[in-house]
């Protein structure tokens, strides 16, 4: 009898492994695909769902969408890293992920993000910003 449930529990875990093993390989596949050369150009929506989808866990999520924010989308993956905090809202990554995608146009919400993100890993910092001090010479400023 005990054979018999060692052999059980064994076959669920190839089983699950399996399973777990084959998503991986969907969202290694979405992310390849996001990441092939028509994202210098424009983040293709479907592409961008595809990875969203295909990806369990949120972490897959936010190294993509930093990816797509370094990329030069950064709505896109502002909306990635959204995705990937509803999946997973203790996921450090994706506030990471989440503040550097606003860091440009919201620093207010890259500046809240970036606070949950340390409040996840205290031993993160966020990246120095690299924007000219007021009147310096060649700024915008007043």
């Amino acid at each position: 009898m005990a054979r018999g449930a060692v052999v059980v529990a064994c076959i669920v875990a190839v089983v699950v492994f399996a399973h777990r093993r084959a998503e991986a390989a969907t969202c290694d596949r979405a992310r390849a695909a996001l990441f092939s050369d028509g994202l210098r150009h424009a983040a293709p929506a479907g592409t961008v769902r595809d990875v969203v989808d295909a990806c369990a866990d949120p972490e897959e999520i936010a190294v993509a969408a930093a990816g797509v924010s370094a990329s030069g989308h950064p709505d896109v993956a502002a909306a990635m890293a959204r995705s990937a905090i509803a999946a997973g809202p203790r996921e450090f990554a994706a506030w990471a992920a989440l503040a550097q995608a606003l860091g440009r146009d919201d620093p207010a919400g890259a500046a809240r993000a970036a606070r949950r993100a340390e409040a996840l890993n205290p031993r993160w910092r966020p990246p120095k910003t690299t924007a000219a001090p007021q009147g310096a010479a060649g700024s915008a400023g007043p």
